[in-house]
């Protein structure tokens, strides 16, 4: 017959009889005072009632009453059974190895039962087996357990072993979108009143936890561990099977204190949390690593936290202050990204504004926005390599785009100056040794384009300023040519002077104009304009006599000499600059001088038109006397 056993065995199985701690008189059971075993026959739907005799292979150590007793040494009874239990319609199986059978339909493809020493199947849908226990009922000290389990994988032979100390496999057979099926439910329930702050470092207590694992296990059970275990956790799939688990690790919106899943944010609601060094890693199928999230935050200090968090369209950094050092944001449709890219030794890293995926741009700027009035500010920017553009006026280097300064302040009144752009002086120092800078430059522009291959410059300059006031308020120093295409204008004020123009130890002529509009000189009513000297050049002048022929001549456009020749002569018609000619506003003003006959006083012009002055010659001048003259425009 089999058997309904319907009292729990202290110890089922071939294990020795063992003592143990001896336990307080209050954790002892009353005995049970008929001392006997109640149970049916398998099928038998009465009440159970006493049998008179123990199934085959059940023995005790001491016949007699059962004491209610746990160890051995207070008087307890040891049931030892070395045969296999099975429960329920666990029993129908036929006991088999290879042909096992009998057992119900839905349990009929799994092995558990054929190689179980203690098998139940529950044949009313509910628990089939389970396990209680509490710590007030063990002596102080002593740790507890509901269920235990226990494996030795110690197989010598060939092949590979596979040891499971828990076993646990659901079939999800139902189609109810509602239903649900857990290999394993474990629900903690927390009514001590006390809450735990546990860290990867430990805490006050580990108080009510879900899963905890330890490598190395009890070194006074089977030895010393030698060797580092595996993995914790590993999710896998089946041998043989096509399907995956939809996600790996999820975590309930209302699990986690500090987040509710619409509220909440910073630190609260840690899901995972690890000490220095531990991270996440993704690994390559030849086992190489690829990509990972590692701490390597080495302090103590609270000041090192930081934490990657995201919000609506944006990825924020935040630190130890619950502010933010960093943040990335998105746009609704966004294309174009940036991306940095490092860089071996003695190479730079780069930043480089990339077209994604759907779009077509060929030409993305870098768009830097400060705050208010702030400014973009680097101690150094260097403008290298180059790029394929059309050639135009726009600029492809340093560009700044037309754009408007609003005034910040409320009350209206004068500005004495604005600036737009403004490049203040900066300071060489030195650590310690003294140096001498000849020459030292706040900004320096090293020449005008080069000309690359196939191209033709024809006016190259290094500097162009299209338009306005160049106010230089410090001194001008051109040691090239200075070319003015248009009026050149020195207003000075406050006593200043325009001095040393084209003074220095080497010869050269500083030319002042050269073309056919006027170069004009302005003074105050109270000034003067001084000079050591002024030199007429340009063409030399043509002289026409009237009576006479004129000899030789020399001078320049507006000064100069000429002789006489056969006359008498009584005028000579001056044209200044010669062929090219020279116009000024109204007339001309002369001098002139017989410097052969000084005593011959000559005066100054009878007439003049704005290119010409008449010179009357005297009848005292001789027929080949030299004239000097020097004539001045108004």
């Amino acid at each position: 017959m089999r058997w309904l056993i319907l009292l729990l065995f202290p110890v089922i199985g071939s294990a020795a009889i063992h003592s143990g701690p001896t336990p307080s008189t209050t954790d002892q059971l009353p005995p049970i005072a008929d001392g006997t075993i109640l149970g049916n026959t398998s099928g038998s739907t009465a009440a159970p009632s006493a049998l008179s005799i123990l199934p085959s292979g059940l023995s005790t150590v001491t016949p007699g009453v059962l004491t209610g007793q746990f160890y051995l040494p207070n008087g307890a009874k040891i049931w030892n059974l070395t045969d296999r239990v099975m429960v329920g319609s666990a029993a129908l199986g036929n006991g088999q190895f290879l042909t096992y059978s009998g057992l119900p339909a839905w349990v009929a493809a799994t092995y558990l039962f054929r190689d179980s020493q203690l098998g139940s199947i529950n044949t009313t849908g509910m628990w089939g087996s389970t396990a209680a226990s509490r710590t007030s009922d063990a002596p102080t000290g002593e740790t507890t357990g509901a269920l235990g389990a226990y494996m030795v994988n110690d197989y010598a032979g060939t092949g590979s072993p596979v040891g499971r100390a828990q076993y646990s496999e659901i079939q999800h057979s139902t189609s109810s979108a509602s239903a649900q099926s857990v290999i394993m439910e474990a629900v903690l329930k927390n009514t001590g009143g006390t809450n735990y702050a546990v860290t990867p470092y430990g805490g006050s207590g580990f108080g009510p936890s879900g899963f905890s694992m330890a490598c190395g296990g009890d070194p006074s059970y089977g030895g010393t561990a030698n060797a580092n275990c595996n993995y914790a956790l590993f999710v896998n799939q089946s041998v043989g099977a096509s399907v995956t688990f939809n996600k790996g690790i999820v975590f309930g919106r209302l699990a986690l204190t500090g987040a509710d899943g619409t509220s909440g944010g910073g630190n609260s609601g840690q899901a995972l949390e690890m000490g220095y060094g531990q991270g996440i890693r993704w690994i390559s199928s030849n086992g190489t690593p690829q990509a990972g999230r590692i701490s390597s935050v080495g302090t103590a200090s609270t000041d090192q936290s930081i934490d990657m968090q995201f919000q609506n369209n944006a990825v924020r950094f935040l630190n130890n202050s619950s502010s933010y050092s960093f943040g990335l944001s998105h746009v609704a449709s966004g294309l174009n990204y940036l991306l940095a890219t490092d860089a071996v030794a003695g190479s730079s890293p780069i930043l480089s504004p990339i077209a994604g995926p759907g779009s077509s741009d060929t030409n993305l700027d870098i768009n830097l926005t400060p705050l208010g009035t702030g400014s973009v500010k680097t101690p150094s920017l260097n403008i290298t390599g180059g790029f394929s553009a059309a050639f135009g006026t726009t600029g492809v280097g340093l560009l700044s785009t037309s754009a408007t300064q609003t005034d910040s302040t409320t009350g209206a009144g004068t500005v004495t100056s604005a600036y737009y752009h403004n490049i203040s002086p900066p300071t060489f120092a030195t650590a310690g040794n003294a140096i001498t800078i000849t020459n030292a430059y706040t900004l320096d522009i090293a020449g005008c384009p080069n000309q690359g291959s196939n191209v033709t410059i024809t006016n190259c300059g290094g500097l162009r300023v299209g338009g306005g006031i160049v106010q230089i308020n410090g001194q001008l120093n051109a040691s090239g040519n200075l070319a003015a295409n248009g009026t050149v204008t020195a207003n000075v004020s406050n006593g200043a002077n325009v001095t040393n123009i084209g003074t220095g130890t080497t010869t050269g002529a500083v030319t002042i104009g050269g073309g056919s509009d006027a170069v004009i000189i302005n003074s105050s009513s109270a000034g003067s304009i001084k000079d050591t000297g002024l030199i007429s050049t340009g063409t030399k002048f043509t002289a026409a006599g009237t009576g006479c022929t004129v000899g030789t001549t020399t001078g320049g456009a507006t000064a100069g000499t000429f002789a006489l020749a056969a006359g008498p002569c009584t005028s000579v018609a001056i044209t200044m600059n010669g062929a090219t000619g020279l116009t000024s506003n109204t007339g001309w003003t002369c001098q002139a001088h017989d410097k052969t006959a000084p005593t011959v006083l000559i005066g100054g012009e009878s007439s003049s038109t704005t290119t010409t002055a008449t010179i009357t010659i005297p009848a005292g001048a001789g027929a080949t006397d030299v004239i000097s003259f020097s004539c001045a425009g108004y």
